[in-house]
Protein backbone atom coordinates (compact mmCIF):
# COMPACT_ATOMS: atom_id res chain seq x y z
CA UNK A 1 0.00 0.00 0.00
CA UNK A 2 1.47 3.43 -0.79
CA UNK A 3 1.32 6.44 0.95
CA UNK A 4 -2.20 7.64 1.40
CA UNK A 5 -3.66 11.09 -0.86
CA UNK A 6 -5.77 14.11 0.97
CA UNK A 7 -8.26 16.13 0.55
CA UNK A 8 -9.55 18.77 2.78
CA UNK A 9 -13.51 18.37 3.38
CA UNK A 10 -13.55 22.58 3.29
CA UNK A 11 -12.48 21.94 -0.52
CA UNK A 12 -15.15 19.51 -1.73
CA UNK A 13 -18.44 21.05 -3.25
CA UNK A 14 -20.91 21.76 -0.67
CA UNK A 15 -22.87 18.56 0.53
CA UNK A 16 -26.53 19.64 0.03
CA UNK A 17 -28.41 17.14 -0.56
CA UNK A 18 -25.85 14.30 1.61
CA UNK A 19 -22.55 14.35 2.96
CA UNK A 20 -20.00 12.08 1.06
CA UNK A 21 -19.21 8.63 1.48
CA UNK A 22 -16.52 6.39 1.51
CA UNK A 23 -18.40 4.65 -2.05
CA UNK A 24 -18.42 7.81 -3.83
CA UNK A 25 -15.04 9.08 -3.06
CA UNK A 26 -12.81 5.76 -3.57
CA UNK A 27 -15.38 4.89 -7.16
CA UNK A 28 -14.60 8.56 -8.09
CA UNK A 29 -10.85 7.52 -7.33
CA UNK A 30 -10.59 4.40 -9.23
CA UNK A 31 -12.14 6.52 -12.76
CA UNK A 32 -8.92 7.86 -13.22
CA UNK A 33 -6.38 5.41 -11.28
CA UNK A 34 -8.02 2.20 -12.54
CA UNK A 35 -10.27 -0.50 -11.17
CA UNK A 36 -9.68 -2.14 -7.96
CA UNK A 37 -6.19 0.29 -7.17
CA UNK A 38 -8.26 2.05 -4.28
CA UNK A 39 -7.62 0.12 -0.91
CA UNK A 40 -10.18 2.28 0.56
CA UNK A 41 -10.84 6.29 2.23
CA UNK A 42 -10.94 7.56 5.71
CA UNK A 43 -12.09 10.52 6.78
CA UNK A 44 -10.40 11.93 9.98
CA UNK A 45 -11.54 15.57 11.48
CA UNK A 46 -11.22 17.84 8.72
CA UNK A 47 -9.34 15.48 6.19
CA UNK A 48 -10.19 12.65 4.08
CA UNK A 49 -7.47 10.19 3.90
CA UNK A 50 -7.26 7.95 0.21
CA UNK A 51 -5.06 4.99 0.41
CA UNK A 52 -4.00 3.58 -2.88
CA UNK A 53 -2.42 0.16 -3.86
CA UNK A 54 0.30 1.15 -5.64
CA UNK A 55 2.36 4.62 -6.47
CA UNK A 56 1.30 4.58 -10.31
CA UNK A 57 -2.39 4.96 -9.02
CA UNK A 58 -1.44 7.24 -6.44
CA UNK A 59 0.56 9.56 -8.89
CA UNK A 60 -2.54 9.76 -10.90
CA UNK A 61 -4.45 10.96 -8.09
CA UNK A 62 -2.01 13.42 -8.09
CA UNK A 63 -1.55 15.00 -11.06
CA UNK A 64 -4.95 14.32 -12.56
CA UNK A 65 -7.61 15.18 -9.75
CA UNK A 66 -10.85 13.87 -9.15
CA UNK A 67 -14.33 14.51 -9.77
CA UNK A 68 -16.83 14.75 -7.50
CA UNK A 69 -20.52 15.74 -7.85
CA UNK A 70 -18.83 17.90 -11.50
CA UNK A 71 -16.15 19.42 -9.66
CA UNK A 72 -12.33 18.60 -10.10
CA UNK A 73 -10.67 18.29 -7.18
CA UNK A 74 -6.76 17.92 -6.88
CA UNK A 75 -5.72 15.81 -3.74
CA UNK A 76 -2.36 16.70 -1.28
CA UNK A 77 0.59 14.66 -1.58
CA UNK A 78 1.00 15.10 2.45
CA UNK A 79 -1.09 16.27 5.24
CA UNK A 80 -1.68 19.63 5.54
CA UNK A 81 -2.17 19.74 9.53
CA UNK A 82 1.01 18.57 10.35
CA UNK A 83 1.12 14.70 10.22
CA UNK A 84 4.23 13.06 10.24
CA UNK A 85 4.47 12.26 5.89
CA UNK A 86 7.70 13.51 4.44
CA UNK A 87 6.64 16.60 3.54
CA UNK A 88 5.46 17.50 7.80
CA UNK A 89 8.05 19.63 8.42
CA UNK A 90 5.99 22.52 6.08
CA UNK A 91 2.66 22.71 9.01
CA UNK A 92 3.06 22.82 12.61
CA UNK A 93 0.51 22.77 15.40
CA UNK A 94 0.51 26.29 17.06
CA UNK A 95 -0.95 26.17 20.78
CA UNK A 96 -2.91 29.28 21.71
CA UNK A 97 -3.14 29.77 25.38
CA UNK A 98 -4.37 32.95 27.74
CA UNK A 99 -7.43 33.54 26.06
CA UNK A 100 -10.93 34.02 27.73
CA UNK A 101 -13.66 31.20 26.22
CA UNK A 102 -15.74 33.86 25.81
CA UNK A 103 -13.69 35.26 22.88
CA UNK A 104 -14.52 33.36 19.80
CA UNK A 105 -12.32 31.63 16.80
CA UNK A 106 -13.21 34.46 14.84
CA UNK A 107 -11.64 36.89 17.16
CA UNK A 108 -8.20 34.70 17.16
CA UNK A 109 -8.15 33.79 13.54
CA UNK A 110 -8.38 37.83 12.76
CA UNK A 111 -5.56 38.18 15.48
CA UNK A 112 -3.42 35.27 13.69
CA UNK A 113 -4.06 37.17 10.34
CA UNK A 114 -2.46 40.27 10.88
CA UNK A 115 1.04 38.28 12.14
CA UNK A 116 0.33 37.02 8.03
CA UNK A 117 -0.15 33.21 9.47
CA UNK A 118 -0.90 30.92 7.10
CA UNK A 119 -4.04 28.54 9.05
CA UNK A 120 -4.28 25.63 7.28
CA UNK A 121 -7.22 24.08 9.78
CA UNK A 122 -9.95 25.16 11.78
CA UNK A 123 -9.55 26.24 15.44
CA UNK A 124 -9.81 23.40 18.21
CA UNK A 125 -10.68 23.76 21.47
CA UNK A 126 -8.49 21.66 23.80
CA UNK A 127 -10.30 19.32 26.39
CA UNK A 128 -9.03 18.09 29.78
CA UNK A 129 -7.84 14.74 30.38
CA UNK A 130 -9.06 12.35 33.33
CA UNK A 131 -6.65 10.49 35.70
CA UNK A 132 -6.57 7.47 32.79
CA UNK A 133 -5.87 9.55 29.86
CA UNK A 134 -8.98 9.89 27.96
CA UNK A 135 -10.69 12.79 27.02
CA UNK A 136 -13.23 14.72 28.36
CA UNK A 137 -15.97 17.26 27.54
CA UNK A 138 -14.68 20.03 29.50
CA UNK A 139 -12.82 22.47 27.83
CA UNK A 140 -9.39 23.97 29.09
CA UNK A 141 -9.20 27.00 27.83
CA UNK A 142 -6.69 26.78 25.22
CA UNK A 143 -6.72 25.98 21.98
CA UNK A 144 -5.03 25.17 18.60
CA UNK A 145 -4.78 24.62 14.71
CA UNK A 146 -2.34 24.00 12.02
CA UNK A 147 -0.72 26.69 9.81
CA UNK A 148 2.46 26.93 7.49
CA UNK A 149 5.64 26.80 9.24
CA UNK A 150 6.61 30.58 9.79
CA UNK A 151 9.92 31.64 7.86
CA UNK A 152 10.50 33.61 10.75
CA UNK A 153 9.64 32.87 14.52
CA UNK A 154 6.70 34.38 15.87
CA UNK A 155 6.49 36.20 19.08
CA UNK A 156 5.87 34.36 22.02
CA UNK A 157 2.43 36.79 23.08
CA UNK A 158 -0.11 38.60 20.93
CA UNK A 159 -2.92 40.78 21.45
CA UNK A 160 -5.97 39.18 21.32
CA UNK A 161 -9.07 41.91 22.11
CA UNK A 162 -8.02 43.17 25.64
CA UNK A 163 -5.48 40.11 26.53
CA UNK A 164 -2.49 39.06 25.73
CA UNK A 165 -2.33 35.44 24.35
CA UNK A 166 0.54 33.08 24.23
CA UNK A 167 1.78 31.25 21.13
CA UNK A 168 3.42 27.90 20.89
CA UNK A 169 4.75 25.63 18.38
CA UNK A 170 7.56 22.98 18.52
CA UNK A 171 9.54 24.87 16.31
CA UNK A 172 9.63 28.24 17.91
CA UNK A 173 12.07 27.44 20.58
CA UNK A 174 14.60 25.92 18.06
CA UNK A 175 14.21 28.98 15.68
CA UNK A 176 15.09 31.49 18.08
CA UNK A 177 18.68 33.12 18.33
CA UNK A 178 20.44 31.28 21.06
CA UNK A 179 21.62 33.70 23.77
CA UNK A 180 25.04 32.09 24.16
CA UNK A 181 26.62 32.34 20.70
CA UNK A 182 23.33 34.48 18.63
CA UNK A 183 22.90 32.17 16.35
CA UNK A 184 19.63 29.78 15.09
CA UNK A 185 18.90 26.43 15.44
CA UNK A 186 19.95 25.20 18.49
CA UNK A 187 18.95 26.06 22.48
CA UNK A 188 21.22 27.79 24.59
CA UNK A 189 21.70 24.77 26.55
CA UNK A 190 22.80 22.37 23.88
CA UNK A 191 25.07 24.86 22.40
CA UNK A 192 28.95 24.33 22.65
CA UNK A 193 29.98 27.56 20.59
CA UNK A 194 32.31 30.19 22.27
CA UNK A 195 30.19 32.75 23.77
CA UNK A 196 29.72 35.82 21.77
CA UNK A 197 29.55 39.78 22.94
CA UNK A 198 25.87 41.46 21.91
CA UNK A 199 27.41 44.85 21.71
CA UNK A 200 30.74 44.23 19.31
CA UNK A 201 29.75 40.55 17.85
CA UNK A 202 33.14 39.34 19.28
CA UNK A 203 33.84 35.94 20.24
CA UNK A 204 35.60 35.16 24.22
CA UNK A 205 33.42 37.51 26.26
CA UNK A 206 29.99 38.53 26.79
CA UNK A 207 28.29 42.13 26.58
CA UNK A 208 29.51 44.47 29.64
CA UNK A 209 32.75 42.98 29.69
CA UNK A 210 35.75 45.15 30.09
CA UNK A 211 37.95 42.84 26.99
CA UNK A 212 35.11 44.59 24.57
CA UNK A 213 35.80 47.29 22.19
CA UNK A 214 32.46 48.63 22.12
CA UNK A 215 32.08 48.91 26.43
CA UNK A 216 30.72 52.30 27.33
CA UNK A 217 33.77 53.55 29.95
CA UNK A 218 33.07 51.92 33.66
CA UNK A 219 31.97 54.95 35.99
CA UNK A 220 33.61 56.89 38.46
CA UNK A 221 34.39 55.00 42.06
CA UNK A 222 32.04 57.51 43.75
CA UNK A 223 29.12 55.44 42.16
CA UNK A 224 30.78 51.72 42.29
CA UNK A 225 30.44 50.99 45.42
CA UNK A 226 33.64 48.07 44.50
CA UNK A 227 35.90 50.21 43.71
CA UNK A 228 38.41 52.27 46.08
CA UNK A 229 39.84 55.74 45.95
CA UNK A 230 43.63 56.11 45.88
CA UNK A 231 46.02 57.01 48.90
CA UNK A 232 46.28 61.01 47.15
CA UNK A 233 42.41 61.17 46.66
CA UNK A 234 41.71 59.95 50.52
CA UNK A 235 44.68 62.70 51.83
CA UNK A 236 42.86 65.63 49.95
CA UNK A 237 39.23 64.42 51.24
CA UNK A 238 38.89 65.54 54.58
CA UNK A 239 37.52 62.87 57.45
CA UNK A 240 34.53 63.18 59.07
CA UNK A 241 35.93 64.24 62.44
CA UNK A 242 38.18 66.69 60.60
CA UNK A 243 35.07 68.20 58.95
CA UNK A 244 32.96 68.06 62.01
CA UNK A 245 35.79 70.35 63.96
CA UNK A 246 36.00 72.47 60.92
CA UNK A 247 32.39 72.98 60.83
CA UNK A 248 31.90 73.75 64.92
CA UNK A 249 34.80 75.19 66.00
CA UNK A 250 33.99 78.31 68.13
CA UNK A 251 34.97 81.72 66.89
CA UNK A 252 35.31 85.16 68.53
CA UNK A 253 34.36 87.86 66.42
CA UNK A 254 36.25 86.76 63.45
CA UNK A 255 39.28 86.00 65.03
CA UNK A 256 40.87 83.15 65.93
CA UNK A 257 41.04 81.74 69.59
CA UNK A 258 44.39 81.82 70.04
CA UNK A 259 44.22 85.75 68.97
CA UNK A 260 41.48 86.65 71.11
CA UNK A 261 43.62 84.93 74.38
CA UNK A 262 46.83 86.84 73.58
CA UNK A 263 45.14 89.97 73.34
CA UNK A 264 43.69 89.45 76.94
CA UNK A 265 46.65 88.41 77.86
CA UNK A 266 48.32 91.79 77.06
CA UNK A 267 45.65 93.81 78.08
CA UNK A 268 45.80 92.51 81.91
CA UNK A 269 49.47 92.90 81.56
CA UNK A 270 49.19 96.74 80.67
CA UNK A 271 46.80 97.44 83.54
CA UNK A 272 48.88 95.82 86.19
CA UNK A 273 51.75 98.15 84.96
CA UNK A 274 49.82 101.55 84.63
CA UNK A 275 50.53 104.07 88.11
CA UNK A 276 46.95 103.97 89.00
CA UNK A 277 47.10 100.62 89.79
CA UNK A 278 50.34 100.88 91.52
CA UNK A 279 49.07 103.89 94.12
CA UNK A 280 45.82 102.03 94.48
CA UNK A 281 47.97 98.88 95.50
CA UNK A 282 49.69 101.54 98.02
CA UNK A 283 46.67 102.88 99.99
CA UNK A 284 46.04 101.39 103.75
CA UNK A 285 42.74 99.41 103.87
CA UNK A 286 40.15 101.38 105.00
CA UNK A 287 39.07 100.07 108.66
CA UNK A 288 35.98 98.28 108.88
CA UNK A 289 32.77 99.74 110.46
CA UNK A 290 31.68 98.26 113.96
CA UNK A 291 28.78 95.54 113.88
CA UNK A 292 26.03 96.31 116.08
CA UNK A 293 25.42 93.33 118.66
CA UNK A 294 22.44 92.09 119.67
CA UNK A 295 21.78 91.17 123.73
CA UNK A 296 18.98 89.23 125.35
CA UNK A 297 16.29 91.24 126.77
CA UNK A 298 17.46 90.29 130.41
CA UNK A 299 20.34 92.96 129.67
CA UNK A 300 17.96 95.65 128.51
CA UNK A 301 20.50 98.58 130.66
CA UNK A 302 23.46 97.43 129.09
CA UNK A 303 21.55 97.69 125.84
CA UNK A 304 21.28 101.54 126.14
CA UNK A 305 24.73 101.88 127.81
CA UNK A 306 25.75 100.62 124.93
CA UNK A 307 23.52 102.25 122.58
CA UNK A 308 24.48 105.43 124.17
CA UNK A 309 28.06 104.84 123.50
CA UNK A 310 27.68 103.73 119.71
Amino acid sequence: MATPVFLLNKNLPAAEEKLFSVVEICTAAERVAGPETMVGAQRIGGLWRLYCKNNNARNDLLTQGLILRGHTIMPLASNPFGGRGHDAEQSTKLIIGNVPLSYTNTDILTALKKKNVEVRSNLFDERGRDENGKLTRWKTGRRFVYIALPPTPLPNVMSVGLFQASLYYREQKAAANCRNCLQAGHDTKACTAPIKCRVCLQDGHKAGDPNCTLAPPPPPHSLNPTSTPSAQESAAVPSMKQQTKLNFEPRSRGRSVSASRQSATSNKRERERSPSSQRNNNTTPSKPKPTRKRLNSTDGDDDMEEGGDT
